[in-house]
């Protein structure tokens, strides 16, 4: 006798394929949320290299002209510079902030896909238990069938006369 298949297989098939979907998402996931802390590391180095070097190019500048008899306008250039130079130093910090924003969005993204990862994982669960019942079923029937069948097979003991 053929095995009968499964009914619902190919909704199986489908939530097999959504469960593997949903593993691929939480990997992708992982993998953005570590890109985006490195970012922020990254960020965080430039900001304090940037800082250092910011700090020692004031210096420098204003080394070149203390003790010296400048002009108003020179001096204001001068203060015009190290603005430049701190405002440059305060995008350097929006930078990491931006950075660390992405940061939570990657780990709210990444919660978000392990729970639906999860929820494909039990959708299929569920399937998967109902196929092994109804498979226990289906070998219940075919072994009563069997039996059946064999009782038309069996001899009737004889009677003596």
């Amino acid at each position: 006798m053929s095995k009968v298949r499964y009914p619902l297989q190919d909704l199986v098939t489908v939530r097999r394929i959504r469960e593997d979907a949903a593993k691929r998402a939480v990997s992708q996931a992982r993998n953005d949320l570590a890109a985006a802390r490195r970012r922020v590391e990254e960020a965080r180095e430039a900001c304090e290299r940037f800082r250092v070097w910011r700090i020692e190019e004031e210096k420098r500048s204003f080394e070149r002209i203390e003790r010296r008899d400048i002009s108003l306008e020179r001096l204001e250039e001068q203060k015009q510079e190290v603005r430049v130079l701190r405002d440059q130093q305060g995008e350097h910090e929006q930078a990491i902030l931006d950075a660390e924003a992405e940061v939570v969005a990657c780990e709210r993204r990444l919660a978000e896909r392990t729970s639906e990862h999860r929820t494909a994982q039990k959708d299929l669960e569920k399937l998967e238990e109902h196929r092994q019942i109804w498979s226990d079923e289906q070998a219940g029937i075919l072994a009563r069938k069997e039996e059946d069948e064999m009782d038309d097979f069996r001899v009737a003991p004889r009677v003596a006369p």
